[in-house]
């Protein structure tokens, strides 16, 4: 297994960290960890991949059949995203509101479609932060 911690080095500022644990596609692999720094200076608006199973475009490999990328929308900004057949999309904010299929999603919430085609995310009246899951 990992042992891992967290530690915020700042006295006055908030750390916001997530964990994300995805199963390997096969037991007994070897346990493998990722850790990014960003500052918010660098982020860029849009949709970018973080993970993906050839570890391709800069992102960490992951030994599953999945890819997680980063939403940065500005105030009303759109991103699309195709969902293939026998996949799945989950959707995690982590600040702002999110239009998502005729829902709205505020920080905290997640949500899920099975459904093939291509999704339309927009950001509310405020900036977004989320992550959005392909998964097989």
């Amino acid at each position: 297994g990992i042992a891992h911690t967290e530690t915020n080095p700042s006295a006055t500022q908030v750390l916001h960290a997530w964990q994300i644990w995805i199963e390997p596609r096969k037991p007994q692999l070897t346990p493998a960890s990722w850790i990014r720094t960003q500052s918010t200076s660098e982020m860029e608006s849009g949709k970018e991949l973080l993970v993906a199973p050839g570890g391709e475009s800069g992102s960490a490999k992951i030994r599953q059949d999945a890819r997680m990328y980063r939403l940065s929308l500005t105030e009303n900004d759109c991103v699309s995203h195709r969902v293939k057949a026998s996949r799945a999309l989950w959707i995690q904010v982590i600040s702002g509101h999110l239009h998502a299929q005729g829902t709205i999603l505020g920080p905290g919430d997640s949500g899920c479609t099975e459904r093939p085609g291509v999704h339309r995310l927009r950001a509310a009246n405020a900036p977004v932060e989320a992550l959005l899951f392909d998964l097989g």
